[in-house]
Parts: structure tokens; C-alpha cells; sequence
């Protein structure tokens, strides 16, 4: 990420919005104080806002999250609870306005009135009992992560048919798989002979590339690293001038 480089980007727009992911998806790497300070800057003089998808910091040890809505005057968080806290079934979410934006909270009001529809009661107040219970809810989670983790990387070091840069925080990783130009193909192929599901690079435009969770049980986790690297070696020696079938069986992680 170069913020100057969004900066030449944003230079004479009318309105300039900087929007960003953070821990990013698919690569798992979260954005720097000092560059978000750096893109709200960017972002302000063009007039905008630095708007930052969260949903992935609620993995980051809560003394090391960072969140734009208080750490600039021009930025918004977006949060959800479809991630770590394993609540997608309520489609519900949070925006954090900062201290710019928090004067124009009437209009971000209408706006979201405008274009969503009313949520369920229930869902509402199944989402207020959870921000109740949110420790209990993240931490089976944490528990997870700290011991799957680990076997993720034992099995980086030993696969050598991919290239991956694990990072710090998060549970998903962005792997180059080299000479591979068609990870579509290879994600079905995954699918089809090893009951795997992995997904493809060309859904983030970046061809050549599989998103890796490692966010199982480590049992779990051990079994379908097994799988991929047992899919890797037959991909590699099997003829895939054409995609693999896709077994209808669901995949197991």
C-alpha cells in the first residue's frame, strides 16, 4: 500500500473517499497507523473520508486494534458480526462514524434508511444480546486461532509448492501457487477430488493466487492441509487442459 500513491490518485477529485479493508481480504495483512493517518490526510484534502471495513480486526487482541473512526476526524469503521463473533445468519453490522463524519450523522441516517430495508425485530435484539455477551461469543475463537495457528505454519514450511507470507493477525492467508495461472481451475479440481474448498484468486483479480483459512480446530485444519497438498501434488500431475468436475458432495473446510 502506497499512500501517495492513492494521494496522486485522489488529486483533483471532487470528492475524494478512501476506501479500505483492514486486516485486508484476502491477504490477511492489516494497514499501519502511520499509513492510515497518511490516507486520511489523502482523503481530506480531497474532501472525503477514510472508510475502513473492520470486520476482520475483531481477531486482533483488543489493546493492538485500531479503529479509523477514533484514530482520525475524517474516518468511518464498518464492523459486522458475521465473522468472528459466527453470526452471518443476522446479517448485522455497525458503522463507527469519527468526529467529521459524526456531524453529518443525520444524512448517513437518511441514506441508510433510503437504500436498506428494516431488519427483523428479532434480529435486532438477537444482535443487542450479543454485544452483551461478546467476550463469550469472540473467545472460543481466540482459543482456536492460538492453537491452530501453529499447525498452519508447520505446514507452510513444508509445502513448498506454495508461496505464503502468513500474517500476524487474522485467519486467512493469500497464497501464490507459481505456475499456475488458473487457480478457478484448481479450486475445482481441489473441490472435485479432495472434498476442498479453497477460493480461487480471479474472484479478487488476482489469477494465480488461492484465500486460505486456517481458522479450524487444529484436527480440522491437519486434515484439510492434507487434503491441499495431496490436490496440489495430483493437480501437477494430471492433465487439466479443462476444469475438473465439481463433486456435489459439500467440502469439508
Amino acid at each position: 500500500l502506497d499512500p501517495d500513491a492513492v494521494g496522486a490518485a485522489l488529486a483533483g477529485a471532487r470528492a475524494g473517499h478512501v476506501f479500505l479493508s483492514t486486516p485486508h481480504n484476502p491477504s490477511g495483512f492489516r494497514t499501519s497507523t502511520a499509513d492510515l493517518r497518511s490516507l486520511a490526510r489523502h482523503a481530506s484534502a480531497a474532501g472525503g473520508y477514510l472508510i475502513s471495513n473492520e470486520i476482520y480486526e475483531e481477531f486482533v487482541e483488543p489493546s493492538r486494534a485500531v479503529r479509523a473512526a477514533t484514530l482520525v476526524e475524517n474516518g468511518i469503521s464498518i464492523g459486522s458480526l458475521t465473522k468472528a463473533y459466527g453470526l452471518s445468519g443476522l446479517r448485522l453490522g455497525w458503522v463507527v462514524l469519527g468526529e467529521r463524519a459524526a456531524a453529518e450523522r443525520e444524512a448517513f441516517e437518511d441514506a441508510v434508511f433510503l437504500q436498506l430495508v428494516d431488519l427483523p425485530t428479532v434480529s435486532l435484539r438477537a444482535g443487542r444480546l450479543a454485544f452483551e455477551r461478546r467476550e463469550a461469543l469472540i473467545a472460543p475463537y481466540g482459543r482456536i486461532l492460538a492453537e491452530s495457528k501453529p499447525v498452519f505454519e508447520r505446514w507452510v514450511a513444508r509445502e513448498k509448492r506454495l508461496r505464503i507470507h502468513v500474517p500476524p493477525d487474522g485467519l486467512i492467508a493469500f497464497a501464490e501457487v507459481p505456475g499456475v495461472a488458473d487457480t478457478l481451475a484448481l479450486a475445482r479440481h481441489l473441490a472435485a477430488t479432495e472434498q476442498l474448498a479453497v477460493v480461487p484468486g480471479e474472484h479478487f483479480g488476482a489469477p494465480g493466487h488461492v484465500r486460505l483459512g486456517f481458522g479450524s480446530p487444529p484436527e480440522r485444519l491437519a486434515d484439510a492441509l492434507e487434503r491441499l497438498s495431496r490436490g496440489l501434488e495430483s493437480y501437477t500431475l494430471a492433465p487439466h487442459g479443462r476444469p475438473a468436475r465439481l463433486d456435489p458432495a459439500p467440502p469439508v473446510a
